[in-house]
Protein backbone atom coordinates (compact mmCIF):
# COMPACT_ATOMS: atom_id res chain seq x y z
CA UNK A 1 0.00 0.00 0.00
CA UNK A 2 1.80 2.81 -1.55
CA UNK A 3 -0.60 5.39 0.49
CA UNK A 4 0.60 3.99 3.95
CA UNK A 5 4.14 5.34 2.59
CA UNK A 6 4.96 8.77 4.95
CA UNK A 7 5.24 11.86 2.57
CA UNK A 8 8.43 13.99 2.49
CA UNK A 9 6.19 16.81 4.34
CA UNK A 10 5.15 14.62 6.97
CA UNK A 11 9.36 13.42 7.61
CA UNK A 12 10.14 17.40 7.99
CA UNK A 13 7.15 18.03 10.37
CA UNK A 14 8.31 14.70 12.64
CA UNK A 15 12.52 15.85 12.36
CA UNK A 16 11.74 19.41 13.34
CA UNK A 17 9.60 18.53 15.88
CA UNK A 18 12.17 16.08 17.48
CA UNK A 19 15.45 19.31 16.86
CA UNK A 20 16.19 20.99 20.30
CA UNK A 21 14.47 24.18 20.85
CA UNK A 22 17.45 26.48 19.60
CA UNK A 23 18.11 24.64 16.58
CA UNK A 24 14.60 24.31 15.61
CA UNK A 25 14.29 28.49 16.43
CA UNK A 26 16.89 28.92 14.16
CA UNK A 27 15.81 26.38 11.53
CA UNK A 28 12.15 27.05 11.52
CA UNK A 29 12.98 30.93 9.86
CA UNK A 30 14.43 29.13 6.19
CA UNK A 31 12.37 27.33 3.78
CA UNK A 32 13.43 23.86 3.33
CA UNK A 33 12.64 22.00 0.34
CA UNK A 34 13.55 18.51 1.74
CA UNK A 35 14.72 16.58 4.34
CA UNK A 36 17.95 16.95 3.37
CA UNK A 37 18.22 20.25 3.46
CA UNK A 38 16.89 20.21 6.54
CA UNK A 39 19.03 18.07 7.94
CA UNK A 40 22.33 19.60 6.28
CA UNK A 41 20.79 23.24 7.64
CA UNK A 42 20.66 21.90 11.10
CA UNK A 43 23.74 20.38 11.08
CA UNK A 44 24.71 24.38 10.57
CA UNK A 45 22.56 25.72 13.24
CA UNK A 46 24.34 23.44 15.20
CA UNK A 47 27.62 24.27 14.46
CA UNK A 48 27.21 27.85 14.71
CA UNK A 49 25.19 27.89 18.10
CA UNK A 50 28.05 25.54 19.64
CA UNK A 51 30.29 28.57 18.29
CA UNK A 52 28.68 31.25 19.66
CA UNK A 53 28.52 29.06 23.16
CA UNK A 54 32.63 28.89 22.76
CA UNK A 55 33.02 32.39 22.30
CA UNK A 56 30.60 33.32 25.15
CA UNK A 57 32.23 30.66 27.57
CA UNK A 58 35.99 31.93 26.19
CA UNK A 59 35.11 36.05 26.66
CA UNK A 60 34.02 34.81 30.26
CA UNK A 61 36.66 33.09 31.66
CA UNK A 62 38.86 36.17 30.32
CA UNK A 63 36.57 38.20 32.96
CA UNK A 64 36.73 35.81 35.89
CA UNK A 65 40.54 35.69 35.04
CA UNK A 66 41.05 39.47 35.55
CA UNK A 67 41.95 41.02 38.76
CA UNK A 68 38.85 43.04 39.29
CA UNK A 69 36.64 39.51 38.84
CA UNK A 70 38.91 37.77 41.44
CA UNK A 71 38.85 40.97 43.90
CA UNK A 72 35.74 40.77 44.44
CA UNK A 73 35.49 37.01 45.14
CA UNK A 74 37.92 37.16 47.57
CA UNK A 75 36.86 36.24 51.45
CA UNK A 76 37.51 39.44 53.56
CA UNK A 77 39.15 39.22 56.29
CA UNK A 78 36.74 37.79 59.93
CA UNK A 79 36.18 40.91 61.79
CA UNK A 80 38.31 40.66 65.35
CA UNK A 81 34.81 39.70 67.71
CA UNK A 82 35.25 41.26 70.87
CA UNK A 83 39.05 42.33 70.65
Amino acid sequence: DSDDAPTEAWKIKKYRFGLRADIAHDVSMQQVASLGELIQKSYHAESGLEAMTKERFEVNQKRRDSGKYKEQLKPRGSPQKGK
